[in-house]
């Protein structure tokens, strides 16, 4: 059942007073929702559904390097990618949210960070770039069956979502790009 959009407001409004610090990221994930039919499924309880909301975890081959991510969650899929030097554990506030909303959420540790894989080094650092770093984006969620998603991007993670934003392969319904802080 579609909410009426004073409750689409309040979960909005959830979700952007869920974040920490208040307002930081979640600004960029309350503009590209309303694009998504929001849909009311059910509260977040933090409590008693764990820290990431039921959430699976998986380590996801793309393409040699193994990238750890963290998803759930049904409709139209978003990618959360974190601030530097923090993990997928960034978003944990948001994504059983963004999931309860009727959103499928994929939390990604980005490349050389957290559970990710570290690519081997080269003269030319390529493997270390974003662009590359955003080719392992893209393969990880056409891995997991996301031909088509949006992106948002905190900080560090804002650097490969404008790569990915850039990418001929990469297929995004919607950005949210921006967000670098200096906090």
């Amino acid at each position: 059942m579609i909410c009426s959009l004073r409750q689409k407001e309040a979960l909005l409004r959830s979700v952007v007073s869920a974040c920490d610090p208040p307002g930081s990221v979640a600004l960029a994930v309350q503009r590209g929702l309303r694009k998504f039919g929001v849909r009311c499924v059910r509260t977040y309880d933090r409590h008693t559904v764990g820290m990431f909301g039921g959430l699976a975890e998986a380590m996801v081959d793309t393409d040699g390097l193994k990238l750890f991510v963290r998803h759930g969650g049904a409709g139209p899929a978003v990618l959360l990618l974190h601030r530097y030097p923090r993990t997928s554990a960034t978003w944990h506030r948001v994504a059983p949210q963004l999931a309860t909303l009727g959103l499928t959420v994929v939390c990604s540790d980005l490349p050389r960070y957290g559970r990710s894989g570290k690519p081997t080094p080269t003269a030319d650092h390529a493997p270390h770039s974003k662009r590359a770093g955003a080719r392992h984006l893209v393969a990880a969620m056409r891995t997991l069956g996301h031909d088509r998603f949006a992106v948002v991007g905190h900080d560090r993670g804002s650097y490969y979502a404008f790569r990915l934003a850039r990418s001929p392969t990469a297929r995004l319904e919607d950005r949210a790009l921006g967000l670098p802080t200096d906090w």
